[in-house]
């Protein structure tokens, strides 16, 4: 049996079995990649959020858009910071202020839309971690390709009849 989550990792990578042949393989592993498919989306279901708190989280990046530095010209400063992708930032700490009573009034209005979400992500992240209850079709050893590599190999041996 696998976690969930590395069902959802194992299918992240499955193009990297594109290159191998052999039809009754290629159906077997077409099969288990289909049953992975709905595994991930049932799953990714589970964190999807409501079209509300897309909202809010719209709300909240146009208020913060509204506060971000500026450049001469007027437009959004991209600040670097180390170890992140390029941001927004609100580097006056008067204007920080001032973005952060606003936030708290929108997440306050909220509050049963963001705990909602949180709650969502908390199940996601329960699940993830729970066995996964795929019945994988099982290859038989002699329809594995011969020029699989070890690499693949190995992602693939829950499949593969012993």
């Amino acid at each position: 049996m696998m976690k969930t989550k590395n069902v959802i990792e194992l299918n992240s990578k499955i193009e990297i079995f594109d290159e191998l042949v052999g039809a009754e393989f290629v159906k077997a592993l077409y099969k288990n990649i289909k049953l992975m498919e709905v595994e991930v989306k049932a799953t990714d279901a589970v964190k999807e959020p409501t079209k509300k708190y897309i909202e809010v989280q719209t709300e909240l990046q146009l208020l913060f858009r509204k506060y971000a530095d500026v450049d001469k010209d007027g437009n959004l400063k991209v600040t670097k910071v180390e170890g992140q992708e390029d941001t927004l930032a609100i580097t006056n700490k008067d204007k920080f202020q001032e973005y952060k009573k606003a936030e708290a009034v929108i997440l306050k209005d909220n509050a049963e839309v963001v705990k909602l979400q949180d709650e969502k992500y908390k199940e996601y992240n329960r699940i993830i971690e729970e066995e996964c209850n795929i019945e994988f079709i099982q290859i038989e050893e002699d329809l594995i390709p011969i020029n699989i590599t070890l690499k693949q190999r190995r992602l693939l041996d829950f499949m593969i009849k012993e």
